[in-house]
């Protein structure tokens, strides 16, 4: 009578398999308990390749619309106030501004208009159209300072600057 022999094939013992790696590839230093870690993969899954990790959620089209809707609705609230009206996070609305290149500013008035203020912004244009015709040179020549803030014939400031 013929027998069935039934051939089992034990891995190396892990002691062995680390050392002998590790002599191989001095530059690396691998435990026993790495080499039982993959072991134990490999028989449950069939490889040592790691899982794919979930990571974190992308922003969806819908919130980033949302938030873009919401600036652009009342573009002077705070980021917290209209994030907390939406019902998504501080951070996630920051993002979105961030990525869509929005700048967040804070107006702030700093000189005052009063009634003469015309009169001297006309009499330093008539100065400069005097010295223009005299010299033709003049802006070339000498530098002229002034601030940043642009006047309307209104009266309006353009606060942003």
């Amino acid at each position: 009578m013929l027998g069935t022999y039934i051939f089992v094939i034990q891995p190396p013992p892990r002691r062995s398999v680390a050392e002998q790696f590790n002599r191989n590839h001095p530059h690396v230093n691998v435990s026993e308990t790495s080499v039982d870690r993959l072991i134990n993969k490999f028989r449950e899954t069939g490889s040592v390749v790691d899982k794919k990790r979930s990571g974190r959620p992308g922003l969806s089209a819908e919130t980033r619309a949302q938030v873009l809707e919401k600036i652009a609705s009342s573009p002077r609230k705070s980021v917290r106030r209209a994030a907390g009206e939406i019902g998504v996070p501080r951070s996630t609305m920051q993002k979105v501004l961030k990525a869509e290149k929005f700048h967040p500013y804070k107006l702030q008035i700093l000189y005052k208009l009063y009634e003469d203020d015309s009169d001297r912004r006309l009499e330093m244009a008539v100065w400069f159209q005097i010295q223009l015709e005299e010299d033709a040179d003049f802006v070339k020549r000498n530098m002229l300072f002034s601030d940043e803030a642009n006047f309307c014939v209104s009266g309006e400031v353009n606060r942003q600057n």
